[in-house]
């Protein structure tokens, strides 16, 4: 084999390297966060659905609030997200960097799992529901213990197994949908509570890092 064929060899290797370089630096723009073409039209519709049902309840949720924190609407029944909010006795200022988070980390995690061709965060069930007897077998341990380092771990670990099921109830109902299933509504039930449950965390977490920060505070 002579040199030239050699050193063309290199060169055609050197520049389907660069091609395959350029083409993977161009995959990384915002069209591809947001493209949904991997899923089916029936697909994207019943997602349109559901996540306007989880609309409407976030609202509907908000409004209860409203209303059970005012005394001339004061029904046991529209205070429950008030109870966490009174018997915390958070600021309205942690209450909405709270709310923010969640729609945040929502929004991140449900993009992550409907961009994913792969539908990998499937096999997460197993790992979650471990994750989940984990976190019950410490709260019933803190019942007798009353340990706030038991009660710390808990929180921030349940915080992560709440985004775990963000991931895997979205692919959960991308592939009930491809399936035949679309009942919307029970779906939006699902993703609801995994919004609710991440937005009581993040705000206890917030709440704990405040009382924190006022106890080294009053300490000087």
């Amino acid at each position: 084999m002579s040199r030239t064929n050699v050193f063309s060899r290199l060169e055609n290797g050197n520049q389907y390297r660069f091609d395959d370089k350029s083409s993977a630096s161009n995959r990384f723009n915002l069209e591809t966060i947001f493209d949904f073409s991997n899923l089916q039209p029936r697909v994207q519709t019943h997602l349109k659905n559901v996540y306007t049902c989880v609309l409407v309840s976030v609202i509907c949720a908000t409004l209860g609030v409203y209303l059970s924190m005012t005394d001339w609407f004061n029904y046991p029944r529209l205070a429950i997200f008030a109870s966490i909010i009174t018997t915390i006795r958070v600021d309205p200022q942690i209450v909405m960097t709270a709310f923010l988070l969640t729609t945040t980390m929502f929004a991140c995690f449900t993009l992550s799992a409907l961009v994913t061709r792969k539908r990998t965060y499937l096999y997460l069930g197993g790992i979650l529901g471990t994750g989940t007897s984990i976190m019950l077998l410490l709260s019933l341990m803190n019942i007798f213990g009353r340990s706030q380092l038991i009660f710390n771990i808990n929180l921030h670990f349940g915080l992560v197994i709440v985004c775990g099921y963000i991931l895997y109830d979205t692919q959960l109902i991308v592939e009930r949908t491809s399936n035949g299933d679309m009942n919307y509504v029970k779906h939006a039930i699902l993703l609801f509570i995994d919004m609710v449950d991440l937005f009581v965390r993040i705000l206890i977490i917030l709440f704990e890092n405040s009382q924190s920060k006022n106890k080294k505070s009053n300490n000087r």
